[in-house]
Parts: C-alpha cells; structure tokens; sequence
C-alpha cells in the first residue's frame, strides 16, 4: 500500500504565495545581484524586517554609509554563517554589527535560512529571529 499524498490527507490547496509574489508584494526584498558579490550562487532574499535594518542609517553615519555597502556586508556574515552551518542543517543564526536609527544596540542576531524556491530550486533567506 502506497503513502497518501498530501491532498490525500488534506484536501486541495486553498490556496499559495510563493516567493515571486512576496517579493512583488514587498515582504521579502531580492538581494540577488548584490549576492553575487558576496559569493553566493543561489538566488539570495531579505524579509521587510531586515531590508528596513539594512535602510535605517543613523543620522551621524550618512555620508559614511551606504544602503549597498550595509547590504554586503550583511550579506558576508549571512554567508559565512551558512558556511559555519552544520550538516543538514536549513536554517542558523549569525551576528552582524550594524549601527540602525532609533537604537543603541550594534549586534544584531539574524536567521540565514537555506530551502526550496517557487520551483524548488535552493534559495537563501535572511531573516529576523522568529519569522518564518
């Protein structure tokens, strides 16, 4: 006797938002082309949450910072986190020093989350602690 697919168990799917939609729709940002100069060779995203990290330059470090330098840099940490990621592992934390408008705090504890895309190709998210 074969295993019952998931429609089996569940019924149809009601419904799907996939990773295409999420970043049109703004709740994921692409990071993609920027990746690449971090080496990454899959497709590479950041949730609004981080995106708005990355943007929230203070005020004394405008003129010294910018929003794509912030980016790669995360983007390295990102990296060697899922480097540093033990086997079989999909998702791990990692700490990048960011100086972010409206708080003192500089170390900031991030998510990179490694899975299947739209079509089920690898692709990496990064994240804040606690999303999905």
């Amino acid at each position: 006797m074969s295993e019952p697919t998931l429609e089996e168990l569940f019924g149809p799917v009601i419904s799907r938002y996939t990773r295409a939609q999420a970043i049109a729709d703004g709740v994921l940002h692409d990071l993609t082309e920027w990746g690449r100069e971090a080496r990454f060779c899959v497709p590479v995203a950041c949730t609004a949450s981080v995106w708005a990290m990355i943007e929230a330059i203070p005020e004394g470090l405008k003129g010294q910072q910018d929003v794509r330098g912030r980016a790669h840099d995360l983007l390295c940490m990102a990296r060697w986190g899922a480097e540093a990621a033990p086997q079989g592992a999909d998702r791990v934390g990692f700490s990048v020093l960011m100086n972010v408008a409206g708080t003192r705090q500089r170390r900031h504890t991030l998510t990179v989350h490694v899975g299947p895309g739209d079509r089920g190709e690898c692709v990496v998210t990064i994240m804040q602690p606690g999303e999905a």
